[in-house]
């Protein structure tokens, strides 16, 4: 196999990974948020909503400092917005009741969702890349396997 094809593979396993932990992660918040403050009836619980977004920027952002230390920026800025695009759409999807349909998805949430997510992300490997402290050069998007 090519390096192009295991640098490919390994971005798109990258992206699967931070996709279902983010995900995984905001499907628990919301389960775990439930158990801790009973929902009122009627309320919008906007600081429900506020806190959610706030973890994620903040796991986004820790996150991408670890890739930013790892690995390129063309790699981590791949992975971070195409896991965006996928956590938004799931975030789009769960949060609909099953009553809309694709063509019904709310674009301008659909990219504020991606910033939340790639934005932070971008910010904290743009910094781990600046204090790596290695040589860039021969940076991949996967760690060679120790013989």
């Amino acid at each position: 196999m090519d390096s192009t094809a295991r640098t490919l593979g390994a971005v798109l396993v990258q992206v699967l990974i931070r996709t279902l932990v983010l995900a995984g992660g905001i499907l628990a918040y919301d389960v775990v948020y439930d158990r801790l403050v009973p929902p009122t009836p009627g309320d919008a619980d906007i600081g429900k909503g506020l806190l959610a977004f706030f973890l994620i920027m903040c796991a986004s952002g820790a996150w991408g400092i670890v890739d930013g230390l790892r690995h390129a920026p063309y790699v981590w800025a791949v992975v971070w917005v195409v896991t965006g695009l996928l956590v938004s759409f799931g975030w789009d999807l769960s949060v609909s009741d099953g009553s809309r349909s694709l063509s019904d998805l709310e674009p301008a949430l659909d990219l504020f969702l991606v910033q939340l997510v790639a934005a932070p992300a971008a910010v904290g490997a743009g910094l781990g890349w600046l204090v790596g402290g290695r040589d860039r050069a021969t940076t991949r998007a996967h760690r060679p396997v120790a013989s």
